[in-house]
């Protein structure tokens, strides 16, 4: 489960961090908003390509960062032991 994304320097967004709340999460706002950035993070992070169209105004990069939960059957199916912290 996502828990937190940081987005740094992504299409207009300087620096962003939302944090997620277990269950179900809606993301609303206006027209332009950065809704659809916010789509382009999580894609990102789930092995989308990123163009330089993507790279916002400060710097030459850009950073998707997030912070998961995983379900505590994700280790046991790969036979792995969890550390307390990832």
């Amino acid at each position: 489960m996502l828990r937190r994304l940081r987005i740094e320097n992504l299409v207009l967004i300087r620096e962003a961090e939302l944090a997620l709340a277990p269950g179900l999460n809606a993301i609303t706002g206006e027209t332009g908003a950065g809704k659809t950035i916010l789509a382009q993070a999580i894609g990102l992070l789930l092995g989308a390509r990123g163009d330089a169209a993507l790279v916002g105004p400060d710097g030459n990069e850009a950073y998707v960062e997030a912070e998961l939960d995983p379900p505590a059957r994700f280790f046991e199916e790969d036979e792995l032991e969890p550390l307390a912290e990832l």
